[in-house]
């Protein structure tokens, strides 16, 4: 038996949460970025095939991240809940 009180369920939950959707925002952020890097050096290229969009305009860089970033996050947090909710002790039996 160990001296340390048992966490309470509220607990665990909310950092299985924390840690499982942290990993998944750190891959999206490093997408992110890679994403962006990358769409910047082929503007030049593709630029000729725009039609009445900048090659660089910030809003369409904005909103693809957001909408990707969003993405990942509902990805990341449905298997999130799921793990969460499980016994350890039955899912290492099982």
């Amino acid at each position: 038996m160990t001296d340390e009180p048992r966490q309470p369920q509220n607990e665990l939950l909310k950092g299985t949460l924390d840690m499982l959707i942290g990993q998944g925002m750190v891959i999206a952020a490093a997408g992110s970025v890679l994403g962006v890097l990358g769409a910047l050096a082929a503007t030049r290229v593709l630029g000729s095939l725009l039609y009445d969009v900048a090659p660089n305009d910030p809003g369409t860089f904005v909103s693809i991240v957001v909408l990707l970033v969003g993405a990942v996050l509902i990805a990341s947090w449905i298997p999130a809940r799921r793990a969460a909710g499980m016994q350890p002790g039955a899912v290492l039996r099982s």
